[in-house]
């Protein structure tokens, strides 16, 4: 299940991810591709990425932090993710 939220905080929470995953070359972009981004960084790698991310400056998010930590062993959301 998706989380609602206003659209406004959706943008603030994915522009803070963007500049998070920038720092560690894994920001999608026309020339840093999923596929380049899959090819660079494993799973699990880009799965830690996103812990930090939510036990960092993505904390404050904290109803889509807790569905991610309660759901990142589901298998099924997992392969929404990675």
């Amino acid at each position: 299940a998706l989380i609602a939220m206003p659209r406004t905080l959706h943008v603030r929470l994915h522009n803070e991810m963007n500049a998070f995953l920038d720092e560690l070359g894994m920001r999608p972009s026309c020339i840093n591709s999923g596929k380049d981004i899959q090819a660079k960084f494993n799973a699990q790698k880009r799965i830690d990425a996103l812990r930090e991310f939510y036990r960092g400056p993505g904390a404050k998010y904290t109803e889509v932090a807790q569905h991610f930590f309660n759901n990142i062993n589901n298998p099924s959301f997992l392969a929404t993710i990675v």
